[in-house]
């Protein structure tokens, strides 16, 4: 066996053990693929104008997991999460537990991306919202035993890596999902139909 067809053979075997696809760009570079389609909506929730593909990074498989949660008390949550390869890279969430401070970021970011490191950003739009690198949080109003109690929205992102575009991201994606939430929150109630 020649050297080039040893090397060939060894690279070949490699690609095929790796978790994810992947070619030379036009500086020669090794760029990752993915083998899945992004969701053309979040959650169910409608993002137009949003470039989703920023927010999914290469990998082989995609999976949504929700979860509606109710109990005696006065929480009623919801939990949309993606994963790639196994691995978390988005969450959208919304419970009644009030967050209590917008200006801190969700809890979960530090699970997902670490410490932001830096001050929020206030979100334009119909809620109080406020974002850091890959976290926004929002507080939506929610009918509860007959009062609107504040409902506290977050989105998560692992990517983009880069914090300045991940800031954009989901200051883009926290409105919306207030919205929905919003709309669509007196189906997590507890006792409510759904």
């Amino acid at each position: 066996m020649t050297e080039r067809v040893r090397i060939f053979s060894v690279a070949c075997i490699a690609l095929l053990m790796s978790s994810t696809a992947c070619s030379r760009g036009d500086d020669g570079e090794v760029e990752q693929s993915r083998s899945y389609d992004v969701p053309e909506s979040l959650c169910g929730i409608e993002m137009p104008g949003v470039e989703l593909d920023k927010l999914f990074p290469p990998g082989e498989r995609i999976e949504e997991r929700q979860q509606s949660e109710q109990d005696s008390e006065r929480y009623g949550s919801f939990t949309c999460q993606y994963l790639v390869d196994r691995v978390p890279v988005l969450l959208v969430s919304g419970h009644f537990d009030v967050h209590g401070d917008i200006e801190t970021p969700p809890w979960q970011s530090y699970a997902m991306r670490g410490d932001p490191g830096r001050e929020s950003v206030a979100v334009e739009g119909d809620f109080e919202a406020r974002a850091w690198p890959g976290a926004a949080g929002a507080v939506a109003q929610c009918p509860f035993d007959g009062e609107l109690d504040p409902y506290y929205v977050s989105v998560v992102s692992m990517y983009p890596k880069d914090e300045d575009e991940a800031v954009e991201v989901v200051s883009e994606l926290i409105q919306p999902a207030a919205a929905h939430a919003e709309e669509h929150c007196t189906a997590s109630q507890p006792g409510a139909p759904g």
